[in-house]
């Protein structure tokens, strides 16, 4: 799998999960793959809003 940083702005996710971990809250949004086999995916620190990570994911063939 190769990825690159930054959605697009308008990016909406179709699904969101909430993880409770022993090092804090964290919000997991993706999107259904694309027709180019890409995922969407943004991670987000909850207590404070730090942003930990946010790409675009392309599966190789």
């Amino acid at each position: 799998m190769t990825g690159r940083h930054r959605l697009p702005e308008d990016w909406q996710p179709e699904r969101v999960e909430m993880l409770n971990h022993s090092g804090g809250a964290y919000a997991l949004e993706w999107s259904a793959p694309t027709a180019a086999g890409s995922w969407l995916v943004r991670i987000t620190r909850l207590d404070g809003g730090l942003e930990v990570v946010q790409a675009i994911i392309d599966e190789d063939e």
